[in-house]
């Protein structure tokens, strides 16, 4: 099952908990167990400035499509939360078998939510990651999701 919610821009915090492969992350760290997470896109013109000591955490750098936070994928969720700031928006709640990932994308917040989550197209990670793959060709995907408007 893949779900996509589309948002307003004005979305841009993202709220999640999450059954991880370790019980201690370092808080800086973009795959910990539960956090918040703020857009803060920027243009990024695709190469670090030459001897500038980069400031603040990676994990709050951030380029046209938001923070490393917010854009990475959140996987074996228990809930992930999109908020605008009144604290309105859309919670999914998951048994820690679904990913979720959000960024923008054309002015809006992209939401994806989705059953199956691997190691990208990079070729590099295609056999750590051959174990679990879905042949979409020929499989029968099917899948349930459950969320409630904030």
């Amino acid at each position: 099952m893949v779900c996509y919610f589309s948002y307003p821009r004005s979305y841009e915090t993202l709220k999640w908990k999450r059954k991880g492969d370790f019980t201690v992350y370092n808080d800086q760290d973009v795959s910990r167990n539960e956090g918040v997470a703020s857009l803060n896109a920027k243009w990024f013109p695709g190469l670090e400035e030459f001897g500038k000591v980069p400031s603040g955490s990676w994990k709050d750098d951030a380029n046209e499509m938001g923070s490393n936070d917010f854009r990475s994928t959140k996987a074996h969720i228990l809930y992930a939360e999109l908020l605008d700031k009144a604290g309105n928006g859309l919670q999914v709640n998951s048994n820690a078998k679904q990913s979720s990932r959000a960024w923008l994308q054309d002015g809006s917040i992209q939401f994806l939510v989705a059953d199956y989550s691997n190691g990208g197209s990079e070729p590099f990670y295609a056999s750590p990651f051959d174990q679990g793959r879905i042949d979409g060709t020929s499989a029968k995907l099917k899948g349930s999701l459950q969320f409630e408007l904030k």
